[in-house]
């Protein structure tokens, strides 16, 4: 068993930091009610001959409308309550990884004009005061009995990148990091590519928002689970021991991925995953230590070696009186409204050696169902293929990829509302927040 602490120098290495995120909805059901009643940027669907709200969030109520306490900031000798969200195990989703770039405002000063050529003096921009998280990376988990220690965290990920503008907290184990919020994913990445190798998941994110929230003052550095049972260790010539060791994992890869081009009749995340398995005669292992594991009894004459899905929102930041709660101004708790001017799901699918009548593009529009492992399952209804890129080289073969954009199916609803899909994604919204 590999020793987790170190005792060669003083503190703890990053490998045994912790990153945890925090759904907001978690803490409050209720606070879609904000971004439902939110300011008048309004959305016009025009088939429906209706009007929704905006999707507006503010972010000082918003701090407001979770269970917090608040903790003491010092400022130039000026103290500051700012809320933040106390260290919870049920509510604190870990990640494993592989980068985490955050940003509070790094760029706040710029020279201020003069008809002198060099910088006499500077000016704050508060614009600037914002959070940003960079080039977040992890892959999704398997294990042999279908449980991992970060599923909770993997479920916050991708109910942000299924319901547009969805809040979220992020914080470290690390005392010394001070990290804000909310945050809402600008950007979101998943993909996987075998056309080298048998290549992971990766998922890639990025976020911003505003400094409401800080992070608790304390958060535990929480250790990888140990395995139930013991097992035993020999070597020749050695007494036998027994040790307890982390549990084993494997990321998700190439071989836990799905494509399918079906009308499903479900729309319950659980029951959309069976019928897809059903439907492409995918069965899991009938040993129930092993769900993860499945089998295809199909024969796959083109083969899938690559596929994508790119999720894009563009938020707008307003900035206006930072009022704390105690009355003080204060430019460091940043902006007040959060906006989704724009959103954006596009993807690709790479098939190596496809022939002319399995071209995808054959009809313009499509439904498209794409399962990467773990629950990151995504079903549009329509999405609109364009022309496929063809490479070829001497030392390989012919790999055709289609690149498709999607859209907002005609029944879509609003976050709170009766309707089942809030995005494009043409999935009961309401069975992804009770992953």
């Amino acid at each position: 068993m590999l020793n987790y602490e170190q005792t060669v120098i003083n503190g703890v290495p990053t490998k045994g930091y912790n990153v945890f995120v925090v759904a907001l909805n978690d803490l409050n059901t209720e606070i879609y009610r904000d971004l439902t009643n939110s300011l008048g940027s309004g959305f016009t669907f025009n088939i429906n001959k209706y009007r929704i709200p905006g999707f507006v969030w503010d972010m000082y109520t918003l701090a407001k409308k979770i269970p917090s306490t608040t903790r003491t900031v010092e400022l130039d000798n000026i103290y500051f309550l700012r809320h933040t969200i106390e260290y919870d195990e049920n509510i604190y989703n870990r990640l494993w990884v592989s980068a985490f770039d955050d940003d509070p405002g790094s760029d706040l000063f710029s020279p201020l004009n003069s008809f002198y050529p060099m910088a006499l003096d500077n000016k704050l921009s508060f614009e600037k005061q914002q959070y940003a998280i960079n080039n977040m990376s992890f892959s999704p988990l398997v294990s042999e009995d279908g449980k991992n220690e970060q599923q909770a965290g993997e479920n916050t990920i991708y109910k942000a990148a299924i319901v547009p503008l969805f809040p979220l907290f992020f914080a470290t184990s690390n005392t010394a990091h001070l990290s804000y919020g909310p945050v809402f994913m600008s950007s979101f990445s998943i993909d996987v590519n075998g056309m080298n190798s048998l290549s992971d998941v990766e998922i890639k994110c990025n976020f911003i928002g505003g400094k409401t929230l800080i992070s608790p003052e304390t958060i535990n550095i929480v250790k990888p689970d140990i395995e139930e049972n013991e097992r035993e260790i020999t070597f020749d010539g050695f007494a036998t021991y027994e040790i307890q060791d982390y549990k084993n994992y494997r990321t998700a890869n190439l071989s836990d991925c799905l494509v399918s081009f079906f009308e499903p009749e479900s729309r319950t995340h659980a029951d959309l995953k069976s019928e897809l398995f059903n439907n492409l005669k995918v069965s899991q292992s009938k040993d129930p230590n092993k769900t993860n594991y499945v089998f295809t009894t199909q024969t796959n004459t083109n083969k899938i070696v690559g596929m994508s899905l790119n999720i894009t929102q563009n938020i707008g930041l307003t900035h206006t009186n930072p009022v704390l709660d105690d009355g003080n101004y204060t430019d460091v708790v940043g902006p007040k409204f959060a906006s989704l001017d724009s959103r954006l799901v596009k993807g690709s699918i790479s098939i190596f050696n496809a022939k002319i009548e399995d071209y995808l593009d054959t009809y313009p529009t499509s439904s498209l169902t794409m399962y990467f492992g773990g629950n990151f399952l995504f079903y549009l209804k329509d999405v609109d293929w364009s022309n496929p890129r063809v490479s070829m080289s001497p030392s390989g073969s012919r790999i055709h990829t289609w690149s498709f954009t999607g859209r907002l199916p005609q029944d879509a609803g609003f976050w709170g509302g009766n309707k089942v899909a809030i995005s494009e994604f043409n999935m009961d919204y309401k069975s992804i927040l009770e992953l």
